[in-house]
C-alpha cells in the first residue's frame, strides 16, 4: 500500500451472540420458554469513522443521538434499554413486559412488513414507546401437528439505531462488513450450525434527514434475504431478496482506480457509479457437512464526504419462517465492522486506466 495515498484504520466493532437454550415458540413445534444468553457491544472509537448511538426516550419525550462513542456500548443486559426489546402478546410463556431483555428471553420471529431503514417509532404519549428506535413489528408463531399458527401479539427483535459519519478526510471510503458465524468454530454443535443458517441480519445506512444519495455520498445496505408475514390469518409469507452490487468492477475516476489498486481484497471495489451499495450475507452455506463453512459474510465499500451523516439501523433475529426444532439449543454470532480510508485524487498518467 502506498502510504502517501491512503490511510487505513478500523473504526468500531459490533458483536451479537444469541444462544437458544430450549425449544420454544414461533415456528418450533414445542412451547418451552426460551432462555437466551446474548452479548451486544459497540466499542468506542476515535478514528476516521465515528459512531454515535441513539438514546431512545419514553412517552412524549423525544430521543436523540449522544456524542461519539469513546467507551464500550453494552446491549442485551438488564441494565441496558437502548434497543428494541418490548414484547407485547397475550400468549403464555412469552415475555410480556419491557423489564426483560434478549439476554434472558428471546424467540424466533419474523417481521410483518418489509424492513424500512427510515422507519422509526414516534411519540404517542405512552410510557414504553422507546421513541426513535427502528419501528418494524415482528411476530412469533408455532407449529403443532403440521399446522402453523401466528400469534396475535407483536414482539421486538434486537434492533438498534446509530449515527455514522466520516469527517477526518474530505472524501472517505468506508469499509463495512457483516459476518454470521457459529460461536465455537468447527467444534460447534449441529444445533449451533442450524441456528446460524437461520440467522437474519439487516444493516442499512441512509443519509440523514432524507438527503439524496450520490456517487460521492452513497447509501449502503448489508443484509440477508428474509421472509416477512404478509397475512397472519392465512399464514402468508413474502420473500425479500437483495442483489449484490458491492463487488461490481468500477469504470470511474482516478481516485477509484487508486483506491482499488491499493485496497481491493476479495473482489470488493469502490464504485462511484452507484448511489447505493448492497452486499448480501448468505448463511445457507454454514454447515458442518460436505465442506461447509463456519461463517458467512457480506462486505462492501461506500463513499462519503466530510459533513455527511448517516442514520443507521441494525436488525438481528432468528427467522421463525425457516427455523425448526433442529435449531433449538443452538447459538450464533453476528459481527459488524466499520473502517475508513482517505481517498486522494492524483493526476498520475494512466492512473485511471
Amino acid at each position: 500500500m502506498k502510504k502517501s495515498l491512503v490511510i487505513s484504520t478500523i473504526a468500531t466493532v459490533l458483536v451479537v451472540v444469541v444462544a437458544l437454550t430450549t425449544a420454544t415458540f414461533a415456528w418450533f413445534s414445542t412451547s418451552s420458554e426460551t432462555s437466551v444468553q446474548s452479548s451486544f457491544t459497540i466499542g468506542g472509537t476515535s478514528s476516521p469513522v465515528t459512531i454515535a448511538r441513539w438514546l431512545p426516550a419514553e412517552g412524549a419525550t423525544a430521543g436523540a443521538y449522544e456524542g461519539p462513542l469513546f467507551t464500550e456500548w453494552n446491549l442485551g443486559t438488564a441494565d441496558s434499554a437502548d434497543y428494541e426489546f418490548e414484547y407485547v402478546t397475550g400468549s403464555e410463556g412469552i415475555v410480556q413486559n419491557t423489564g426483560e431483555t434478549p439476554e434472558d428471553s428471546y424467540m424466533p420471529s419474523a417481521p410483518i412488513a418489509e424492513i424500512n431503514p427510515a422507519n422509526f417509532t414516534a411519540n404517542s404519549g405512552g410510557t414504553v414507546d422507546k421513541d426513535g428506535l427502528p419501528g418494524i413489528e415482528f411476530v412469533t408463531g408455532e407449529t403443532t401437528d403440521g399446522a402453523t399458527t401466528i400469534n396475535t401479539g407483536t414482539v421486538r427483535p434486537v434492533a438498534v439505531r446509530f449515527q455514522l459519519s466520516a469527517a477526518s478526510f474530505a472524501s472517505t471510503a468506508v469499509t463495512a462488513s457483516v459476518t454470521i458465524s457459529v460461536p465455537n468454530g468447527a467444534s460447534s454443535t449441529a444445533a449451533e450450525y442450524t441456528a446460524a443458517q437461520n440467522a437474519r441480519v439487516y444493516l442499512a445506512g441512509r443519509i440523514q434527514n432524507s438527503g439524496a444519495p450520490s456517487a460521492t455520498n452513497q447509501n449502503f445496505t448489508i443484509a440477508t434475504n428474509y421472509n416477512f408475514v404478509s397475512n397472519r390469518d392465512a399464514y402468508a409469507t413474502q420473500p425479500v431478496e437483495f442483489t449484490n452490487t458491492a463487488n461490481a468492477a468500477f469504470t470511474g475516476s482516478t481516485a477509484e482506480a487508486l483506491y482499488n489498486a491499493e485496497n481491493n481484497t476479495d473482489g470488493i471495489y469502490l464504485n462511484e457509479s452507484a448511489t447505493e451499495v448492497i452486499a448480501v450475507v448468505d448463511p445457507s452455506g454454514i454447515s458442518q457437512y460436505g465442506g461447509g463453512s463456519t461463517s458467512a459474510a457480506g462486505n462492501l465499500v461506500f463513499c462519503t464526504t466530510a459533513g455527511t451523516f448517516y442514520d443507521c439501523v441494525l436488525y438481528i433475529w432468528l427467522d421463525g419462517t425457516t427455523a425448526t426444532d433442529s435449531a433449538a439449543r443452538g447459538a450464533f454470532s453476528v459481527s459488524v465492522q466499520f473502517g475508513g480510508v482517505d481517498v486522494v485524487t492524483v493526476t498520475s498518467p494512466g492512473a485511471g486506466a
